[in-house]
């Protein structure tokens, strides 16, 4: 059996003299945004990297030199590249023998080959980075946003890989060893498909401002000097392609060209391999071509609708009849668990639920679920997989469901972010679905936090996002999650409001609400423009802790919550609602809590009495709201003149309307 110390020692082998090796290993989830990633020098015979191998293990891909006697895994420091590293390649179509496979987690491969020492190009830093840039562009590895690829960790033969998983850690797998294998960089780029020249080309991109005529004249010198050959003709290709020129004559231009290639006589071999290539590289640019119309086509809407009266359409569903594939408003109040419930039921739209659902709809297709709080989102993840054993699709969770951090966005910017989402994440469907195209759902978890508004009450800037939403959206689905203005007593949808401008609902396609009825959680349909099968969900709740290792070594209990849909109905709904003597109680004293939030935050400081005067309701359920607030540390109190009770809001800024310009 191979150790990691093995696979180190191979890899030293390949490192220049006075560099270093860097490895790094720990417990816990590698995804949490305080795993600790910093590493320390490999030392041969005193670093433990053969001994602590129940935990996540890693290596970094380069060699490292110290810079001001100092040595850390940045980009300052490399030295060398000494393995080429894809993440989940198709192993079954290399164009070469790997010098190792590791499986890292479930159907997903690290797959490595080693860089012969004396290669230029594995010492200059410009040109590793585009080549890897080039890779990270086809989806080979991940794109690093701090630049650091080149000096990037990939895991050892020899660990655990502890992201979260229904199955718990997965033990990494040495599938394929051969440690004699070692290639230029130029060579174990085109094993993995990819054009070194490509690379070398990102590093002069620079150049990219020249006249089109020249770039064209320096590609046919190219070919015919025998140079570049590989990037050449895809480069020439694609132009020619691009201009519209017919496959056919782009093709037999290039053989044209390489019949007086210089490179024919002095590398027959290489000629005749770049020759053959020819047909693949224009199918390539025709399909290259094929795609960036239909990009085009998702920003080009023409205003007529073309109607068909000869018989009727049929509506596209993310929920089969219940949510269709446009925009959905979906509000709840504060409280009620929006992300919890949501969540789970995105998860049903990707498919990722039990088979027997009666909620599994017939089309499958993509989450992008923007949220406010990824962390949240991804313990609920972690609860639904545990305790629900639904099976990691081959592809992975985060193929069917992506997290994104939410961000604030003008209109022009969330329509580009829309398009961007469809072009990225749209599936085909096999044959007996007619190979039909699902685009994603996109769930904007809150509307606050993803939409940026001056005045969420204007209804004509409101109505101007959503109209560029509407743009964007082609036919993929948008949840926009929304707080209703405040807890209300009401059970029928159509009596309830979301918080903010009213435009939200009007504009939308559908507008659903989450309520909480003595405990029992329910999805209802508000306003739509389809007929559906039925209007309610309800939520089976389900909550659970765990004792989780912090990265600074002390045990601390996570808590996670979920809810698992069923189908429901009006009368199930109403039945719950009446069955909550508390709820009307509940919701007045909600309500009169947040009017003296909101006073004390736009007004002041107030005596209990003058804040009591301003808001209705009885006497005693004011006190006992006012009680509260004291014990949970929101407002103190005071004595003031003549002994009166003054009320201090600690923290006034959440309190206060949109509209209200009070003391800070």
């Amino acid at each position: 059996m191979i150790q990691n110390s093995d696979f180190l020692d191979v890899l030293s082998e390949r490192a220049p003299t006075g560099t270093h090796l860097w490895t790094n290993a720990f417990t816990g989830d590698p995804g949490h945004t305080n795993a600790p990633w910093g590493g320390s020098k490999y030392i041969p015979g005193r670093s433990d990297v053969d001994s602590l191998v129940n935990r996540n293990t890693y290596y970094s891909v380069s060699a490292l030199k110290a810079v001001n006697s100092a040595v850390s895994r940045k980009n300052e420091n490399f030295a060398r590249l000494l393995a080429l590293v894809a993440d989940d390649p198709d192993i079954t179509r290399l164009n070469g023998e790997p010098s190792f496979i590791i499986e890292t987690s479930p159907g997903k491969y690290q797959t490595g080959i080693f860089i012969v020492s004396d290669d230029p190009n594995a010492s200059d830093i410009a040109v590793v980075n585009g080549l890897l840039s080039a890779m990270a562009n086809v989806g080979l590895m991940p794109v690093d946003g701090s630049g650091n690829n080149a000096v990037r960790y990939c895991r050892l033969p020899v660990g655990l890989n502890q992201k979260p998983r229904a199955v718990g850690d997965f033990q990494h797998r040495l599938i394929a060893w051969n440690p004699e294998v070692e290639h230029t960089l130029l060579d174990a780029a085109e094993i993995f498909g990819v054009s070194f020249d490509s690379a070398d080309h990102a590093r002069a991109s620079s150049s990219s401002s020249e006249p089109q005529d020249k770039k064209l004249n320096d590609l046919v010198k190219n070919i015919i000097a025998g140079e570049a050959l590989h990037d050449s003709i895809n480069r020439l290709a694609g132009s020619l392609i691009a201009s519209g020129l017919h496959g056919g004559s782009v093709t037999n231009l290039l053989r044209s060209l390489m019949e007086v290639s210089g490179r024919r006589k002095l590398d027959p071999k290489t000629w005749q391999e770049r020759y053959d290539y020819i047909n693949e590289a224009v199918v390539s640019a025709e399909k290259f071509r094929q795609k960036q119309q239909q990009k085009q086509e998702f920003t080009e809407k023409e205003s007529e609708h073309i109607y068909d009266l000869s018989a009727l359409k049929p509506v596209e569903f993310v929920i089969d009849g219940f949510i269709s594939n446009k925009i959905t408003v979906i509000a709840g109040p504060p409280g009620v668990g929006k992300t919890s419930l949501l969540v789970p039921l995105a998860f049903h739209a990707a498919h990722l639920c039990k088979d027997d659902s009666e909620l599994k709809p017939m089309l499958k297709r993509r989450i992008i679920y923007v949220t406010e709080d990824a962390e949240q989102v991804e313990r609920i993840i972690y609860g639904i997989c545990k305790h629900e054993q639904i099976p990691e699709p081959k592809e992975g969770f985060r193929y069917w469901f992506r997290i994104e951090n939410a961000k604030r966005q003008k209109d022009e910017d969330l329509s580009d972010f829309i398009l961007k989402m469809r072009q990225q994440y749209a599936v085909t469907l096999g044959p007996e679905q007619n190979e039909y195209a699902v685009e994603p759902l996109i769930v904007l978890d809150t509307s606050n936090a993803t939409i940026d508004l001056d005045n969420e009450n204007d209804n004509a800037e409101a109505g101007k996002v959503l109209s560029a939403i509407k743009e964007a959206m082609g036919r993929s689905a948008i949840w926009l999650v929304a707080h209703t203005s405040k807890v209300t007593s009401k059970t029928e949808a159509d009596q309830m409001s979301a918080r903010g401008a009213g435009a939200f609902e009007g504009d939308a396609n559908a507008v659903a609400y989450l309520l909480n009825l003595d405990g029992q959680r329910f999805l209802t349909l508000g306003k739509r423009r389809f007929e559906a099968d039925f209007t309610d969900i309800k939520f089976e709740s389900y909550s659970n802790s765990e004792n989780v290792l912090t990265p600074w070594g002390d045990t601390q209990i996570v808590r996670y919550r979920y809810g698992i849909p069923h189908k429901s109905n009006t009368e199930e709904r109403i039945s719950a609602k009446e069955s909550n003597a508390e709820f009307e109680k509940a919701a007045l004293r909600f309500n009169i809590r947040s009017e003296i939030l909101r006073i004390l935050a736009e007004h002041g400081d107030m005596s209990k009495s003058q804040v009591k005067k301003q808001v209705k309701g009885k006497s005693e359920i004011k006190d006992e709201v006012i009680f509260d607030l004291v014990e949970e540390g929101l407002v103190v109190v005071r004595k003031g003149s003549h002994n009166a009770d003054i009320l201090h809001i600690l923290n006034p800024r959440p309190y206060r309307s949109s509209c209200s310009h009070g003391n800070n």
